[in-house]
């Protein structure tokens, strides 16, 4: 809530709709508290005009003391969707120009850095599964061990949260080959992704010709493949620079 503070004239970088919000809010609790305060300053003092400049003045001091900041997160907010700063001038367009800052302000930004620098929710919590067949960055440790016909896939992306997700699935892997993988919201799943809009048990990693292949498990929003549906039961390949959707989560796949 008060890293904008931190970063106070910050206008390179990034910022997640949670800093983004969170400030947000910060602002609207600040400017609500002084404006109840006014009211009951007037209240009790019969429209005294000293006590409602006092609370006057201290809403002035409070826009004034935000402003670099508010200008500086939401410069980087527009950097978190790939967007120059210089979009924030949309909002001088009547009506149609906020609609499109507040479209902006709620799009998810894009997973990995970008070119104004690195993913903000990085830092966050990770997922690491607890199957050997889906480990985060330890492929490099095992490489020598993979299939000269098929490599494995790392997945990785971020739940509605902002927490990243990240599995690795090894097509040479034992487990993996004999059973798969579940993708799902339910604890039990190897890869567990927390968002309202997956199912329990969404979907499933399998090896088919030593290849990494997803399977929908009749999920209720579908699993997609690069924008396109795939049939329940069904495998399909998996590819580096495919995009798997579960659900409304998007996920990156690349080479692990």
């Amino acid at each position: 809530m008060f890293e904008p503070f931190r970063k106070y004239a910050v206008f390179d970088g990034r910022a997640s709709r949670r800093e983004f919000w969170l400030f947000a809010l910060l602002n609207a609790m600040v400017f609500t508290i002084i404006f109840i305060t006014g009211i009951i300053a007037a209240a009790a003092t019969n429209g005294d005009n000293a006590s409602i400049g006092i609370c006057i003045l201290a809403y002035i001091a409070w826009a004034f003391a935000t402003f670099i900041p508010n200008l500086a997160v939401t410069i980087r907010r527009l950097h978190d969707i790939d967007k120059p700063g210089a979009y924030i001038l949309c909002g001088f367009i009547p009506i149609v120009g906020g609609i499109i800052l507040l479209i902006f302000y709620f799009t998810p930004g894009t997973i990995g850095s970008n070119r104004y620098g690195e993913d903000p929710r990085t830092d966050g919590p990770t997922f690491h599964q607890t199957p050997h067949f889906v480990q985060d960055q330890t492929w490099v440790d095992r490489g020598n061990d993979r299939l000269s016909h098929g490599g494995g896939v790392r997945i990785s992306g971020f739940d509605e949260s902002g927490h990243v997700i990240r599995a690795s699935f090894r097509p040479d892997d034992a487990d993996l080959r004999a059973r798969g993988a579940t993708i799902g919201r339910h604890p039990g799943c190897e890869m567990v992704i927390s968002d309202s809009t997956v199912s329990k048990t969404h979907a499933k990693i399998v090896v088919r010709a030593g290849e990494i292949h997803v399977e929908d498990l009749q999920s209720q929003n579908g699993t997609l493949i690069n924008g396109k549906d795939i049939a329940p039961g069904v495998p399909h390949r998996l590819s580096p620079g495919d995009r798997l959707e579960v659900g409304n989560v998007e996920l990156s796949v690349s080479s692990a």
